[in-house]
């Protein structure tokens, strides 16, 4: 923005319409005072209480002059906005950074603080080399003292043309104060922002001002300057959760940098917000693996400052236990250090220290090889015992801790549950409504201790809460299979579909649990809600094939083929190489008497399952039955029959087709073996008369 771009404004003499009878400018009437622009874009009516009026005795002509020049002064920020620009918006350069390849990396705002060396925030030249745009040229700067802390970096470039520098405040506003921010958000360069100046704020470990004045992406590191165009703060960020709360890193903060002190002494809460900046930096990166990504890099950044906070921590066990708390999804080796030393120095007696070094203890443990994860467990399960044992009550925090380290030592499955069930009890006193991860927990142990009824019961019990989840249902699901409920398990999966984090996979699933149980309508249902949800969703092609063919296989037994075909083809057009679908579509062609076709689709069916199934064996036989192909009828259910030795069904086939192929001898093994397989087989008549005519007179 120019400054012939700035919003233009009336001078104060000409802002009020004059009257013949008000010098003062307004028209008054009794005790009601109206003030009118020329435009008629703004009235004000300003009423004067009775009351003051008479206590005061103030003229009514004084009042009319005290509130024309109270109106001319509502113009004054818009006059000192045009001033403050001129003054200052030459000395704002839009600063960009770029990999060695010339690749953009980021961009924001630098501003003049003297000959040749310019501030802006440390975040803004973090990575990559730094270039300064200035009348269309691009001049690299040098980046010559940083104070990560205080997210302020000092740049010196050779020349920036005409602009002066800007001259620091010697005093902070005083609320209310109106201050200006120059920057170039979005890219769009030297564009200025009125606002007010709140106060003094600690945020994040860092002294900061809150100011009203618009900071956006881009405006980080530009100036907020006072209505005489003195730097009062350098633009440092905004929270998302409010609305126009925007913050400035005072310019005490500047000077210390400007004179080499950098930041005051660092603390742990100095360095514990840096930690939360560069993790909310690191949550607005792409993830990447490569050890030269920007995420990485910000990995060993954070990495980097908790171990400076462990030095900083010193011999202060609240500080250790702080830095032990936000370690702990960072650095376990840290978290464990700090809480070490957090127990030492208290010689045990906090058990906030013992707790915290038990879950540090519980972490490493996890991930080490035996026999030192039983030492740190067992060493884990001390500390949180010792610590529970010392608080009475105990919390039920405290107690999942220590069930979570005894549920990974061995033997101790049943004293976990316990512990799960007295952290319960606990949180039920404590917290009613915020009991259905303690729920899910115990579901969770007593399915593993063996104990079905009890862990039914307890999601049960979850359920009731209404605050299951996906992944909870997900895991009852999972449980009611392995308990061989295939129907209780496809419900546990419909209701993951349909609860918060649920996705087209739980139908799939749902129909294929459903289909083990034998519940068809089930499956057919959940099928089709698998194909339907799945719609553009990336790498569904094996889930949406698999229900193609449960539909298909379905609707064969119903005997609605043509829409089986449909449904396998459908199948075989996803997944090609799925045996199951071509075994489908054998099925439903062999149905319609379409036999050669079912016969090709059979070959193609044993072919991707290399011969494994004897059902396939059998949906091949049947086609060549239907063929009236004696020979190729009895191979194929002869092979059926042999890779099942209880299908009696396919037994009666292959005696059959052998009957027919006249091979009388070969029959009768086949007749006699149907009767082996099941005694009480439902045509036992018919293949006694069968045996007994093959057999001949007694």
């Amino acid at each position: 923005m120019t400054p012939s771009a700035a919003v233009r404004s009336r001078r104060p003499n000409s802002l009020y319409r004059k009257t013949k009878s008000r010098p003062c400018g307004v028209r008054c009437k009794g005790e009601a005072i109206e003030s009118t622009l020329p435009d008629r874009r703004f009235v004000a009516l300003v009423l004067l209480p009775r009351a003051l009026m008479q206590r005061t005795r103030l003229p009514l002509s004084v009042a009319c002059a005290l509130i024309a020049s109270t109106a001319a002064a509502q113009d004054l920020p818009i006059q000192s906005g045009r001033a403050v620009y001129e003054r200052v918006a030459n000395s704002v350069f839009l600063v960009q950074t770029e990999t060695d390849s010339g690749e953009p990396v980021g961009q924001g705002t630098a501003f003049l603080i003297d000959d040749g060396r310019l501030i802006t925030n440390e975040h803004v030249i973090r990575e990559g080399r730094v270039f300064l745009r200035s009348a269309g040229l691009k001049i690299e700067c040098a980046v010559a003292a940083r104070d990560e802390l205080n997210d302020l970096a000092l740049l010196t470039v050779p020349a920036v043309g005409v602009s002066r520098p800007l001259r620091l405040a010697g005093d902070l506003p005083r609320p209310g104060d109106a201050v200006f921010a120059i920057g170039n958000p979005e890219g769009l360069e030297r564009t200025i922002s009125l606002g007010l100046y709140t106060g003094p704020r600690r945020l994040d470990g860092r002294d900061l001002l809150q100011v009203s004045a618009s900071i956006s992406h881009g405006s980080s590191g530009g100036p907020v300057v006072n209505a005489s165009g003195e730097v009062v703060g350098v633009a440092s960020g905004f929270l998302t959760e409010g609305q126009n709360l925007n913050f400035a890193v005072p310019i005490a903060a500047v000077r210390a940098l400007l004179s080499g002190g950098g930041s005051a002494p660092p603390s742990v809460d100095n360095f514990l917000g840096l930690v939360r900046r560069l993790q909310e930096e690191r949550r607005s990166t792409t993830y990447s693996a490569d050890p030269g990504s920007r995420f990485q890099a910000l990995d060993r950044r954070i990495s980097q400052v908790l171990s400076d906070a462990l030095r900083a921590a010193d011999d202060k066990p609240e500080s250790l236990l702080l830095l032990a708390e936000t370690a702990s999804l960072e650095d376990g080796a840290i978290a464990l250090k700090a809480a070490e030393q957090a127990v030492d120095l208290t010689k045990g007696a906090d058990p906030r220290a013992r707790i915290a070094f038990a879950r540090a203890l519980r972490a490493k443990g996890t991930w080490a090889n035996e026999p030192e994860k039983e030492r740190l467990l067992r060493l884990a399960e001390d500390h949180a015992a010792a610590a529970i044992a010392a608080l009475q009550p105990p919390l039920a925090d405290h107690l999942v801790l220590l069930a979570a380290i005894q549920e990974q030592l061995p033997g101790r499955l049943a004293d976990s549950y316990q512990s799960y069930k007295r952290a319960l009890e606990l949180r039920k006193r404590s917290q009613p409504d915020d009991v259905s991860l303690d729920l899910f927990q115990l579901f969770e142990a007593a399915a593993r201790t063996s104990r079905p009824a009890e862990a039914r019961s307890w999601f049960l019990e979850l359920e009731l809460t209404g605050k299951a989840t996906s992944a909870h249902y997900d895991s009852y699901g999972k449980f009611l299979e392995s308990a061989e409920d295939h129907t209780g398990a496809g419900d546990a999966y419909v209701r993951a579909a349909g609860a918060t984090g649920g996705t087209y996979d739980h139908f799939c699933r749902a129909a294929r649990s459903f289909l083990n149980g034998d519940n068809l309508d089930g499956a057919l249902t959940a099928a089709r809600q698998c194909i339907e949800s799945a719609a553009s969703v990336a790498d569904s092609e094996k889930n949406v094939a698999h229900a193609h063919q449960t539909i298909s296989l379905i609707l064969v037994d119903r005997g609605v083929y043509d829409e089986a075909i449909s449904h396998a083809r459908q199948a075989i057009a996803i997944d090609p190489a799925d045996g199951w679908a071509y075994y489908a579509l054998a099925r439903a062609l062999r149905s319609l008497n379409r036999y050669h076709e079912a016969i090709a689709a059979g070959k193609n069916a044993l072919r991707l399952a290399d011969g494994r199934h004897a059902v396939m064996h059998a949906a091949l036989g049947s086609a060549y039955f239907g063929l009236q192909d004696w020979s190729q009828a009895a191979s194929a259910y002869r092979k059926a029959a042999e890779m099942d030795p209880d299908d009696a069904d396919a037994a009666f086939n292959a005696a059959a087709a052998l009957y027919n192929e006249k091979s009388f001898r070969e029959s009768l093994r086949w007749w006699e073996e149907v009767l082996r397989r099941d005694p009480e087989y439902p045509d036992r008549a018919y293949v006694q008369q069968t045996i007994q005519e093959l057999r001949g007179p007694a």
